[in-house]
């Protein structure tokens, strides 16, 4: 997920997100801060997966509604490598709505991941600032 001009994955650690080679920063050693990050990383991700969810089922809502206008099938160009002839084929076939079943699903499982994730990082931010001192990560 893109942070503040960098990189941030879910354990904390950013990179920078133009050369692979770095460089790269580590988590926060104070707890909250950490727990704080986290959590904005699943906020980014989860509002990432949301979007991408809505504009998907936006997508196949207007592909139905266009096929449904029409006497023939909505017609879709599809390429793939041949291994036999060791070519590209491009054919013309019948739009299949139901081949963005898969990638709905899997937004919608990744997206209670997301909320699973954020109320966890949730209880662990109440449970360390109940207690008045957060402990340093070492």
């Amino acid at each position: 997920m893109s942070y503040k001009g960098r990189m941030l994955f879910r354990d904390g650690w950013t990179y920078s997100p133009r050369n692979v080679r770095g460089p790269e920063w580590p988590p926060p050693p104070e707890l909250g801060q950490l727990i704080s990050l986290v959590r904005e990383y699943w906020n980014i991700r989860k509002n990432l997966v949301t979007v991408e969810l809505t504009q998907l089922r936006h997508t196949m809502e207007g592909l139905r509604e266009l096929q449904a206008v029409r006497s023939a099938p909505i017609q879709q160009m599809v390429r793939y490598f041949d291994k036999e002839s060791k070519k590209l084929i491009t054919e013309c076939k019948d739009l299949d709505l139901t081949l963005f079943n898969g990638r709905i699903q899997w937004l919608e499982a990744d997206l209670n991941d997301c909320v699973e994730r954020l109320k966890e990082v949730g209880l662990c931010l109440r449970e360390h600032s109940y207690s008045g001192n957060l402990p340093k990560v070492v």
